[in-house]
């Protein structure tokens, strides 16, 4: 064989040793796909297997390499570009399940301080692994890709093709510049607000990622028993659904409190920017009617823009914000491991007597109030397990999603035990709910894809035990709490883009499948310079 041409014949036994040198190139494309399909679970053992695949085969000769590598021209250059930018996204496929565009776009401008990295190497070493053999096979092919015109162009645009975020990417910077027909926004709603002497004081509380489906006996038998105990003896809304721009936590905030989703703004948003600036959200519509209003947290959502929540608390009119920077763990525990560096904050056992004092206060002080709050341990890929939960009084971080699930369940069984004991005759809605489906686990991965839903309902006086099924999202959760508390016009059932589950207009989710609706959301750029503006 030349320097310029592929051997005219290849023996068999030079077949065979072709197809042991690509084979770990092979399986890793293999993997990927799975991982990039949601057919399989792909982790660092599949990394351990390519390796030990590619250090055999690296001594092999193969019949093909007689070609120098032609690196000079673009295609090369942009081959080794293309796979560096679908690295991280493999990573974050392999740690989720997917590649959340509007995620990915939203928490890298607003910035991820505080965020545990160290959970996350042993997926980022996978997809390193996975596409670097993909690459050696690139290189060890090298004699055909450069026999084919523009072969390794043609590579390259092949890897970038597979990417999902440059594809989403793609599709919102051509409807920014081109314009689109039509805008969600076209059905934003500000909420037709009504006066109610009578309306209740409110405390909201997000359970982070916390499935409905971890209460379901069908498949977690009685791990959460107590959540679905309380869910049956009260007002629940069991087909609450994930729409595209809703599933992090401070997209969840904004969901159920704007009834908008985040969409992304290539080149903005970022720390400077506001969130939903313009928007009249729960807490700003109950601001105007005069509620002191509090938010407590497990995390610093007051300090380091942790995911953005100080943009987006900059312009809610919440009176006081409770976190990990000023309260104090009654345990003496915090979620700080020296193995895994796991620093959100205050561990749940920690947070709710915090939230439940700052209800005993709220009510001592009189007037009408609103508390809000959002837990910690649920939040993967790995799990704080509260210092109340163990044997050993001390916390834990673990893996077992189940286990930290039955923890939380029976934290927020006697939080509300306690509120209602002792706040239980007054006027005072309980609004319990997920902020979005927890992230990818070995527990919800048995879950059928499109079973998974938001868990949410609703107690207090006056509101009796029902199960609404009508499928909806979190964006409806902000309309349907003025509905309950009677300060939503008779005329109107919207509020930003939700609909008040108690009445009969219909849903987004009701009207447009997850797919069509992340499809109208990539090309939204009106939804998305509504979201975002730069501060002055």
């Amino acid at each position: 064989m030349t320097a310029k041409s592929l051997p005219a014949t290849i023996e068999p036994r030079q077949i065979a040793r072709l197809l042991i040198i690509v084979l770990p190139g092979l399986m890793a494309s293999l993997f990927v796909s799975q991982a990039f399909l949601q057919v399989a679970k792909v982790n660092w053992v599949m990394g351990l297997i390519v390796v030990g695949l590619l250090v055999p085969t690296s001594f092999l000769k193969s019949p093909l390499t007689g070609r120098p590598l032609k690196w000079k021209g673009i295609g090369f250059p942009l081959l080794l570009l293309a796979t560096a930018l679908i690295i991280p996204v493999t990573a974050i496929i392999l740690v989720f399940g997917k590649a959340d565009f509007f995620a990915i776009f939203v928490n890298v401008a607003l910035g991820v301080a505080g965020i545990p990295w160290a959970p996350y190497v042993p997926h980022v070493l996978t997809a390193l692994v996975l596409w670097g053999a993909i690459l050696v096979m690139f290189y060890r092919l090298r004699a055909v890709i450069q026999v084919v015109p523009a072969g390794w162009f043609l590579s390259a645009i092949v890897v970038l093709g597979v990417n999902p975020v440059l594809r989403d990417l793609t599709v919102n910077r051509y409807y920014a510049l081109m314009g689109q027909p039509t805008s969600l926004m076209d059905r934003h709603v500000e909420p037709q607000v009504v006066a109610n002497p009578d309306a209740p004081s409110l405390v909201f509380i997000f359970l982070e990622g916390f499935d409905r489906q971890y209460h379901d006996a069908r498949y977690f038998g009685d791990v959460a028993a107590p959540v679905r105990r309380l869910e049956e003896t009260s007002l629940a809304f069991t087909n609450v659904d994930q729409l595209a721009g809703t599933g992090w936590s401070i997209a969840g905030h904004a969901a159920a409190y704007c009834g908008l989703p985040l969409s992304p703004r290539f080149s903005a948003p970022s720390e400077s920017s506001h969130i939903l600036k313009d928007a009249a959200c729960l807490p700003n519509v109950l601001h105007d009617l005069g509620y002191e209003q509090t938010y407590f947290s497990g995390t610093n959502k007051s300090q380091k823009n942790h995911f953005g929540f100080q943009n987006f608390f900059d312009d809610r009119q919440i009176n006081t914000i409770f976190d990990s920077t000023n309260l104090t763990p009654i345990s003496g525990e915090a979620p700080d491991d020296s193995v895994t560096s796991i620093q959100w904050g205050l561990f749940d056992s920690d947070l709710m007597p915090a939230i439940s004092d700052g209800v005993d206060a709220a009510v001592a002080a009189g007037g009408r109030f609103a508390i809000y709050a959002s837990t910690t341990d649920m939040h993967g890929p790995t799990a704080g397990l509260s210092p109340s939960c163990t044997e050993d009084g001390r916390g834990k971080i673990i893996r077992d999603m189940l286990v930290a699930a039955e923890c939380v369940s029976g934290l927020i069984h006697d939080f509300v035990t306690r509120f209602e004991r002792d706040h239980g005759d007054r006027n005072i809605l309980l609004v319990i709910a997920s902020d979005h489906l927890g992230h990818k686990s070995d527990a919800l991965d048995i879950i059928p894809e499109g079973e998974r839903r938001n868990l949410l309902f609703m107690r207090g006086p006056g509101i009796e035990p029902d199960t609404i099924t009508r499928r909806a999202s979190m964006l409806d959760v902000f309309p349907t709490i003025l509905d309950v508390m009677g300060l939503l016009g008779p005329d109107s059932a919207s509020a930003g883009l939700g609909q008040s589950l108690l009445r009969e207009t219909p849903t987004l989710a009701e009207q447009y499948d997850n797919a069509t609706f992340e499809s109208l959301l990539t090309k939204d750029a009106a939804l998305a310079n509504f979201v975002w503006t730069e501060k002055n």
